[in-house]
Order: C-alpha cells, then sequence, then structure tokens
C-alpha cells in the first residue's frame, strides 16, 4: 500500500506527517471542512490519524484469525464467530486498499 510514511500527527484540523527524508510536513488532509462543529473536525482529525496503526492492526489479526480457523476446524459456533471477524476485517482492509 502507498501511503504517506511516518507517523501521522494533529494539528487541529490537519493531519500531517514529519518523515526523517523530508525537509518539512506531508500535509494528509484537513478536516476543516463542511458544516460540522469544531469537536468533530477535531475528532475526524484523530480519527484519521491513528489510521495507519490501526490499517496495521487489522492485518495482523486477519492473519491471527486465519491461523485459528486453519488450526481448530472443529471449533463450531467458535469458528463461524471467527469467520465472521475475519469478514468485517477484510472488507475495512479491502475498503482501506481501495478495492
Amino acid at each position: 500500500m502507498e501511503n504517506t510514511k511516518g507517523e501521522w500527527k494533529v494539528g487541529h484540523y490537519i493531519v500531517y506527517s514529519d518523515t526523517p527524508s523530508m525537509e518539512f510536513s506531508s500535509l494528509i488532509c484537513n478536516t476543516d471542512i463542511g458544516i460540522v462543529s469544531e469537536s468533530e473536525k477535531v475528532a475526524n482529525a484523530h480519527l484519521i490519524s491513528a489510521c495507519p496503526e490501526m490499517y496495521e492492526a487489522l492485518k495482523v489479526a486477519e492473519a491471527r484469525i486465519h491461523n485459528e480457523i486453519r488450526h481448530h476446524p472443529e471449533a463450531g459456533d467458535y469458528r463461524e464467530i471467527l469467520q465472521d471477524e475475519l469478514r468485517q476485517i477484510m472488507h475495512a482492509l479491502a475498503k482501506a486498499n481501495g478495492e
């Protein structure tokens, strides 16, 4: 996946990244648009800034759930729950990948 590298940070309504190879910050997005409250704009910026970490956590969870399903075919209801969770994770990752 090609996305802005480095830690994504919040500066009020903006999300940006400082990377060691860059002389300046890289603007990722500005949530100061639309008719929404200031608190919602800031909350959106914080949510967006967490995306790289959430994406990586979902990839780890996907691998672990695949492994759990593969090694415990007799798990019954638990397996169904895992398969449902796996579908949700795969959907979110596909969306993040633009699929």
